[in-house]
């Protein structure tokens, strides 16, 4: 995330959202297919552009500047765990 940050810092302005950047799209699109692979039931598209929504936030920076990242990685893990898990069998 600080890398991504620090790209975006430090690209030139583009017109247009965040999601139109090229670094964007890329981790976008590789995130997607592997969300597809390992739950071909979910919107991976969808579900990429929410993750990536919640990634890019103050309190994740924050997290990160004040060298909280093992602890934001740990429940990020938990997070995807729990989204890619298996499916239920309601």
């Amino acid at each position: 995330m600080a890398a991504y940050d620090h790209a975006l810092t430090t690209q030139e302005p583009a017109a247009g959202r965040r999601q139109d950047s090229p670094i964007y799209l890329a981790w976008h699109a590789h995130v997607a297919s592997l969300i597809r692979e390992v739950r071909p039931d979910l919107d991976a598209d969808l579900l990429a552009h929410i993750l990536f929504g919640a990634l890019h936030s103050d309190l994740v920076m924050h997290m990160v500047r004040r060298g909280e990242s093992k602890r934001l990685a740990k429940t990020l893990r938990q997070l995807v765990d729990t989204l890619l898990g298996e499916p239920d069998d309601r």
